[in-house]
C-alpha cells in the first residue's frame, strides 16, 4: 500500500455526513496568474444524498473530460481536506452553468471556482448526527 493510498483509506473511512438541504451557488473565479488571467464562473447546486454523485450539464466550449474532471478535482479535495472530523460526502452536486473565457479559462480556474463553490453550499448547511431525527 502507498503513502497516498493509506491517506486515502483514511479519508473514506470517517463517518460521512450530508447537508440539510438543497443550495445553489455562482462562483466566479478571476485571478492574475503571470503574464495572464485566470478566470472561471461556475454555478453548482449541491443537495442531499446517500453518497458523493457529481453530474455535469454543461456544454464545455473545449475538452469537457477534462474540464469536468478539474472541477469533481476541486469538489473531492475540498471535502477530504478540509479537516481531521467527518467528511461532508452525502452529496449530489450538479453543474448548472459556467462562464467561458476564451483565453483565460483553464482547468485550474475550474479547479478553483469548485473549491470556492463547495464551500459556500456546505457552509452552515451540514446535517450532524444529533440533528437527525430518533426512530
Amino acid at each position: 500500500m502507498t503513502v497516498f493510498d493509506d491517506w486515502l483509506s483514511r479519508k473514506l473511512s470517517r463517518p460521512a455526513w450530508t447537508i440539510r438541504q438543497e443550495r445553489t451557488v455562482e462562483e466566479k473565479f478571476s485571478r492574475i496568474c503571470g503574464p495572464h488571467m485566470a478566470f472561471a464562473r461556475i454555478i453548482l447546486t449541491g443537495e442531499p444524498g446517500e453518497s458523493f454523485d457529481f453530474r455535469s450539464v454543461v456544454q464545455w466550449p473545449a475538452e469537457p473530460q477534462r474540464y469536468d474532471a478539474a472541477v469533481v478535482d476541486g469538489l473531492l479535495d475540498e471535502l477530504l481536506a478540509t479537516n481531521l472530523g467527518p467528511a461532508i460526502m452525502k452529496v449530489r452536486f450538479v453543474l448548472r452553468e459556467i462562464g467561458w473565457h476564451e483565453v483565460d479559462s483553464s482547468p485550474n480556474a475550474f479547479y478553483q471556482a469548485a473549491r470556492i463553490a463547495v464551500r459556500k453550499v456546505i457552509e452552515g448547511n451540514i446535517v450532524y448526527p444529533w440533528d437527525r431525527p430518533r426512530e
